[in-house]
This record gives structure tokens, sequence and C-alpha cells, in this order.
């Protein structure tokens, strides 16, 4: 993927940074040049999905009413690039805007032009696409599928979800202990002991209207990108949570159901390097960790912080939108202000831009020299560094660090424990030829736990055939210690 205007990094782990990415008059983007898009290279797929944060709220008429698009870009002279020299809207010839919505069980497409303003309302998919359209080379689609008043812990909730307990008080403080169904279960909760009674929806039902509507779009490309014969999905753009934080349960579950919904969503759209990007809403703060929607957004925060890196990816990213709010909340849309809408649009889409940019990295790079001897042109889709196509659990960039193929099943783990009364020897092996690889090994006391320690034993180093050596490293763990869990990290330079 060709990244226009932008620096080449060969930095693939990406720390969280809690950018405001507030748009000032001297970070606006160029007018689109009217040019349409390269058709020769694979369209560039961008699905948006979420609640109705994601739908078009935001005003556009009202030259001398705040809040307005025409007042912010005609009046507060914000957003030029919206505006040609007559005053009419722009319009991008090299991005497409397609949005689709469920209705009554069938597909209901409400959008399909080049990007541009028509009607009453816009949405993110606006400062999204200009975005986009301004950064890459390549054709770019904007698709939406999404519907409002929806949540991930019910109507969204992805494939792999499993049935879990929650504890909820009454009005005395009582505990009832409610079942929640995993994906496809019904109904959204039934007091533990009794028999679930199911109804008309199931758990997921949404997610699974949404990504078939968005599938039948992309199998028909022709008709929603004219010209256009093939595509590649690159990213997930997700703006979502109200309806999750009315409901505790939801709530407590964001964090591991959003993690779960980035994997079924590579999996499902054969995009298992797709960057995901999401964006907590607009009236929530930054240090809340005790509301709901303060929850939700540092289960946000912690889905795209380095927690999950070897698990998704390095290309996982995290908008902060209070800072770019006009006022409201996303329960009351946050009063229809176009600002919001372009602002957090923008703000998405260069975010992004910057998750995107791993697809820039230096082509003489160890990493990238490795990966070109490793795999085949046609084997693109599965060389990236969160890739695992052997399927035995180690994903490329450890295969990478530790010298093993990952095309070929590991019988062993990647690290290996032994343990002799108090003493645990780890024993793993660096790849001495991965020069811009940082492999270390972190401990935890819990799969669930936030927090990976880093080992600070300094291992012994015996060198073997193949420039491959072996690393042990010997530690002392208390005799009451009952679980210790182990992992490796590998991390670029």
């Amino acid at each position: 993927m060709k990244i226009k205007n932008i620096k080449k990094t060969s930095c693939l782990l990406t720390s969280l940074v809690l950018s405001t990415n507030i748009i000032t008059k001297a970070q606006q983007l160029p007018d689109p040049d009217g040019l349409p898009a390269d058709m020769t290279k694979p369209v560039k797929v961008f699905i948006i999905m979420g609640q109705s944060n994601t739908l078009e709220f935001g005003n556009v008429a009202g030259i001398t009413t705040d809040g307005t698009l025409e007042h912010a870009t005609k009046t507060e002279n914000l957003y030029p690039f919206m505006i040609d020299n007559a005053g009419n809207w722009t319009t991008r010839q090299d991005v497409r805007n397609v949005s689709a919505m469920e209705r009554r069980g069938s597909m209901n497409v409400y959008r399909n032009d080049w990007l541009t303003v028509s009607g009453n309302k816009i949405g993110i998919e606006i400062g999204i696409g200009h975005q986009l359209g301004n950064a890459l080379n390549e054709p770019v689609m904007i698709l939406k599928s999404s519907i409002g008043n929806r949540a991930l812990g019910w109507d969204l909730l992805p494939p792999g979800s499993r049935q879990y307990e929650f504890d909820i008080p009454d009005s005395s403080g009582n505990n009832t202990t409610y079942v929640f169904p995993g994906y496809k279960g019904s109904p959204e909760k039934w007091v533990k002991g009794t028999e679930p009674v199911p109804i008309g929806w199931y758990a997921g039902l949404q997610y699974d209207a949404d990504t078939r509507n968005a599938k039948t779009i992309l199998s028909e490309l022709d008709k929603y990108y004219p010209g256009a014969t093939n595509y590649e999905v690159a990213g997930f753009l997700w703006w979502q949570g109200d309806r999750d934080s009315r409901s505790p349960a939801h709530t407590a579950m964001y964090e591991k159901n959003l993690v779960q919904l980035i994997k079924s969503l590579r999996t499902d759209f054969n995009a298992p390097n797709a960057a995901f990007v999401t964006a907590s809403l607009g009236q929530s703060l930054e240090n809340d960790s005790t509301s709901n929607h303060g929850k939700i957004l540092q289960a946000m925060k912690s889905a795209a912080s380095d927690k999950y890196q070897q698990e998704l990816g390095d290309n996982i990213g995290f908008v902060y939108t209070n800072p770019l709010s006009k006022g409201g909340t996303s329960g009351g849309h946050y009063n229809g202000n176009a600002q919001t809408y372009m602002n957090v649009g923008l703000a998405m889409g260069k975010e992004m831009i910057k998750q995107l940019e791993g697809d820039t990295a230096d082509p003489n790079s160890a990493i990238e020299i490795w990966r070109k001897e490793t795999f085949t042109p046609n084997e693109a889709a599965i060389s990236g560094n969160a890739a695992d196509p052997d399927k035995d659990g180690i994903k490329n960039i450890i295969e990478y660090a530790i010298g093993t193929d990952p095309k070929v099943k590991n019988t062993t783990d990647a690290i290996q424990l032994e343990k002799t009364g108090n003493t645990i020897t780890l024993t793993y092996n660096k790849n001495n030829n991965a020069t811009d690889i940082d492999l270390s090994v972190e401990y935890s006391f819990g799969l669930e736990s936030s927090s990976w320690n880093l080992l600070s034993t300094n291992p012994v180093i015996t060198p073997t055939p193949g420039n491959v050596d072996q690393m042990k490293a010997t530690i002392t763990v208390p005799s009451s210690e009952k679980t210790r869990f182990y992992r490796l990290k590998a991390s670029m330079k």
C-alpha cells in the first residue's frame, strides 16, 4: 500500500498515544484534485461499524446557525477543502462513499456515490474519506454497515464469544446472578438456575447482518465502485459504546468483546492484517475509570495498547474524542453538531493512516528481507507480523525472532519451562539475524491480568548451528506461589 506524504518508518510496535488530533487551520487538508484513482490497483476498503454514532446526524444547512456544516465552512472558514471556489461542496473522485443498513431483514443501501456532501446530514465518513483519499494512492471505498441502538455485548457480539455469569444488585443491594449468552445465544440474559426462553433475536444477530451486508456490497464491487475489479479490506473503524454503557455486564465485558470483534472481523473478511481504529464516546473523560462510559473508554485504550500486541498485532489505534466534541452526548447524537462529526471523522482517518504506516516499512530492513525470503508474493495475506499461517499459535513476528519457519507447525512451545523445586528454568531461542527485534520474557499471575511484568534475569547464551542462540534463564520463585504465566514478547526496535 502506497501512502502519500507520510514519512516512512520501520517501527511496527505502536505504543498507545492519546492523541486528540484536533484539526487546526495549520493542519487542514489540501483541496481534492478532482482526479480519479488509478484503477489498475485494488480498491482499499475501510469498513465503518458500530451504532448510531456512526450514522449521519451532523446538521448541514444553516449558514448563520452555529453547529451546522455550512456555518463551520462558510462562516468560521473551517475545513476549506470541503468548499470549492464557487462555494459548492467538493467531490472526491478517488473515494467511494457507500452506506448500508439492515431493515426488516433486508439490506437498504442509502449511500452509493463519490465522497461529497449531499442531503441534510453528514457522518464521520466524510472526514475519514478525505483523510484516506488524500493519503493513499489507491482507490478508496468507505463502506459503512451499521444501525443505531446496538450493543457489542448483545446485538453485535462477535463469533467465538462465550456465555458468562454476572452479578447484578437490586435496589436493596442484593445480588442476583444472571447468565449472559455467547454468540447466537438467546435471550439477552436470564437468572442462573432458570431455563432460558429464546426470543426473536440472538446474540450477534446484528453482527451477522452488518457483516453480511458489507460482504454483499463487496461481492458486487463494480456496482459500488465503477470500474473496480479487485479489492482489499485494509481497515475497520469502530465508534460505539453508548448502548453497552447502560449495562454493567456489557461494560465489564467490553474489552474482551472488543478484542474478539477485531479477530472476528479480520477472519470474516479474510483480512488478517487489517488495521483497526476505535474512538471513545465524546462525553467520556480520559481519566474516568468509574462511570460505565469511562470504563468503556479504558477498555478501548487497553485494546489499542501493547497488552494485545502479540495477539492482535501492532496496528490497533485509539482516538480520544472528548476534546473534539462540541457538546452533547452520544445518546443525544452530540446535538447534531456537524463539527463533532467532522472532527471525529478526521481524527479517526488520521489515526487509520498512522496504523497503515507499517506498510511503508524499509524494504531493506532485516525483517522485510526475511519476509521476502520466507513468503511468495501470493502469500502477502499471511505474511504480516500478527499472522499465524501454520496455525501453531505462534505469530510470524515470534517465528522470526526465534528463527523458526512460520509455514511449518512447531511441535514445541516457543518457550520451554522446567521446574525443580522452587527453581524454574526458561529456555527459548533467539535469531541473531533478527537485529531489529527486542526479544524479552514477561510473566503474569493470571491470563486475564492487565499487567505483564518484564523478567529482568539475564539469560545464559549458548550458540547453536544456524545463527540461532539458545537462551536459558533461571529464576527462583516463592514456594507459596501457585500460578505464574510466562510469554515471549517480540517488538520492533
